[in-house]
């Protein structure tokens, strides 16, 4: 009898927390650096009862969802664009491609000073790390649509515009969505640093501000909301990426 993949990752997932458990309850490690799971869940259970996470989650969320819509539509856009002439992706993709490997969060100090620490400093950096998987992955996706199929359209009279709807969009989607995917992990991962670096507000401010009381079991389990969040999403697009594979297959 096959084990669906499902149980197994669950059975692993109960493994290390019951584990986690035991190794905290012995105190091989000090109490401060690792709490109880079981604590960790009574800490969290009372910052959702006081309404404390609500508050900042949502402001999380709201950086993240704003933020993950610029980089998408700059991304895309910019990487259709891109990929559409030879001359363009030639001088263009690389540049991408170099930016994409600096380390961002060395601007973010910058952002702050001219945004302040409100939303609209961790929106701009979040878009900005979300924004270059998105587009290099557009410019691969569009890359990889089959030429001679292309070809035989154009040799049959169809328009640029049916061209793109019809083969070049379903081609990239696959690539695309594993790009938006990437670019949300990122968004988010800006987002938090932003909000633990210089904010006065949101999920990163909470870890933060808990970190600096030595309250460990509340920032292991803001990290674990924060994971969960990610998580979901991460599920979300994959069926996403799924349902996109069998399209393009289609073509």
């Amino acid at each position: 009898m096959k084990i669906p993949i499902w149980l197994g990752q669950i059975a692993l997932l109960l493994t290390f927390l019951g584990l986690w458990e035991i190794v905290a309850s012995i105190e091989i490690i000090s109490p401060v650096l690792l709490p109880r799971f079981s604590q960790t869940i009574i800490s969290i259970s009372g910052v959702v009862a006081s309404g404390e996470l609500n508050y900042h989650l949502l402001i999380t969320m709201e950086e993240l969802l704003s933020s993950f819509l610029i980089a998408a539509v700059f991304g895309i856009g910019a990487g259709f664009l891109i990929a559409s002439t030879k001359l363009l992706r030639e001088t263009l993709e690389p540049i991408l491609l170099l930016l994409f490997a600096i380390p961002i969060a060395v601007v973010y100090p910058l952002i702050a000073v001219w945004f302040g620490l409100g939303v609209e400093s961790k929106i701009l950096f979040g878009s900005i790390y979300g924004f270059f998987p998105i587009a290099t992955n557009t410019i691969a996706g569009v890359r990889s649509t089959n030429k001679s199929l292309m070809k035989m359209s154009k040799s049959m009279g169809a328009s640029s515009t049916r061209i793109f709807t019809s083969i070049i969009f379903p081609s990239a989607t696959p690539t695309l969505i594993t790009g938006l995917r990437s670019g949300l992990n990122l968004a988010f991962i800006g987002i938090i640093f932003g909000e633990m670096f210089a904010s006065l507000g949101g999920l990163g401010f909470l870890i933060n501000s808990s970190s600096q009381v030595l309250d460990s079991a509340k920032v292991f389990g803001l990290i674990g909301i924060g994971l969960l969040v990610i998580v979901i999403a991460n599920l979300a697009f994959n069926r996403l990426e799924i349902r996109s594979s069998r399209w393009r297959g289609e073509l």
